[in-house]
């Protein structure tokens, strides 16, 4: 345990994490220094911490270039309307936890055009709705993404949901539309996703017996176009089809619109280029097919599959479940417990650093999501089904601190030597609380 703690207070004891933490809430009082994220994120410096404290709902952010971590109170839910991440340089990072996150009027999470790190956990990420009114600006019908990346540089999820939007219903106003991918991966992106659900956004509604049309597709859980993408321990469902709709034709009699086609679990954005997706310990399931409109007689849609691409690559491999979890912000003084499970018997390891970068370890299952030239790693010996170990706080004034880890294991049962789940944790500063 001593060894433990000196190795913690090293990965924590550098300059470059003494950064400012920033109170915002919708209320204004004592110690709060902004009420608008967006605010906050302007005045904030490369490095600083936004911690949002009250249960309120925000309109949307936009971080452009800069590094930060916005964090929740670990007691209150904190709602944004579309979050953007835009142009990070390389060696930047943002990292985003216990947040909801909902697309006001498009993709829940956009992350484009950079070449840093952005690191998601414990989050609820979900696209918007579908837009399919015939007035400006020009409907979009089509459900929106709930993490839309396009050359996103290192993007590491763990513990989250993520939905796609629904598409629209038709209404004599309205066009329908498909259901949004939970997650979209186009161009130069690095993605790696544990122990997180992605599922894909209903497909649109006909449900009209004065319209024959086929109603709309649900949208796939992952959505591949480009880039490389690691998924573990996750669950990734396609989005349930649409209903279908009717009409009575004098002369024809009665005219179908079948119901949507399911989403499938994994499949290509239309368009898209040869992405590459690894895939281990995971349920894959296709989302149900549309029903036909009700008591009509008509057919309804296809079930989604778990895998359909044409020019992507879907390569599945072996690897254990290894879990790390413990409570986020932490306060200077208390005790960290960082519970690990895993099968029983196994060596588990624990990777400790002051910065993420995914890279591939040779030998094993999975990728290292934390900087090598940063990080320290130590035994825990052999796991019986859950280990809890605690390590010090390191104090920082008026600050606060923060490491990444990322557990491994190898099992001698099987012989495999896997790398799992992240972790991100803050400490803060008596002071900052």
């Amino acid at each position: 345990m001593r060894f433990l703690t000196l190795i913690v207070m090293a990965a924590l004891s550098t300059p470059a994490l003494a950064h400012k933490v920033w109170l915002v809430s919708k209320t204004p009082a004592p110690g709060v220094d902004f009420t608008d994220i967006n605010a906050a994120v302007a005045a904030a410096s490369d490095g600083d911490l936004l911690r949002i404290l009250a249960s309120n709902d925000y309109p949307s952010v936009v971080i452009n270039n800069k590094s930060l971590t916005l964090i929740s109170d670990s007691n209150n839910t904190v709602r944004i309307h579309g979050l953007s991440v835009r142009n990070l340089a390389p060696g930047k990072r943002v990292v985003l936890s216990d947040l909801l996150i909902e697309g006001g009027t498009e993709a829940g999470l956009a992350i484009k055009n950079s070449a840093g790190s952005v690191w998601i956990q414990d989050c609820q990420i979900r696209g918007a709705q579908g837009f399919g009114d015939f007035v400006l600006p020009a409907p979009h019908a089509t459900g929106f993404p709930g993490l839309d990346l396009l050359n996103a540089g290192q993007v590491s999820v763990a513990r989250c949901l993520i939905e796609g939007g629904a598409g629209e219903n038709y209404s004599l106003s309205t066009s329908p539309g498909d259901g949004g991918h939970a997650v979209q991966v186009l161009g130069t992106t690095k993605l790696s996703v544990h122990a997180s659900v992605l599922r894909g956004g209903q497909g649109g509604h006909i449900d009209d017996d004065n319209t024959a049309w086929d109603a709309l597709d649900g949208g796939h859980g992952l959505a591949v176009g480009a880039g490389e993408t690691l998924v573990m321990s996750s669950l990734l469902e396609g989005g349930d089809g649409g209903i279908g709709g009717e009409d009575f034709d004098l002369f024809l009699g009665f005219l179908c619109g079948n119901g949507g086609d399911g989403g499938d679990a994994i499949g290509e954005v239309s368009g898209g280029g040869n992405g590459i997706v690894r895939l281990a310990a995971s349920n894959l399931v296709g989302g149900a097919y549309g029903p036909p409109y009700a008591g009509s007689g008509c057919s309804g849609g296809f079930a989604g599959v778990p895998i359909d691409v044409m020019t992507a690559q879907v390569l599945p491999f072996e690897a254990d479940l290894y879990q790390l979890s413990t409570w986020s912000p932490h306060v200077e003084g208390q005790t960290i417990f960082l519970t690990v499970t895993g099968p029983p018997g196994s060596l588990a390891l624990i990777a400790v650093g002051a910065g993420p970068l995914q890279s591939a370890v040779p030998f094993y299952a999975g990728d290292l999501l934390i900087n090598p030239a940063q990080l320290v790693m130590f035994s825990l010996g052999n796991l019986p089904s859950v280990t809890q170990i605690t390590a010090p706080q390191v104090a920082m004034v008026g600050s606060f601190a923060s490491f990444y880890s990322q557990i491994a294991g190898y099992n001698p049962a099987n012989g495999l030597l896997t790398l799992g789940q992240p972790l991100h944790s803050v400490i803060l500063d008596t002071l900052a609380q």
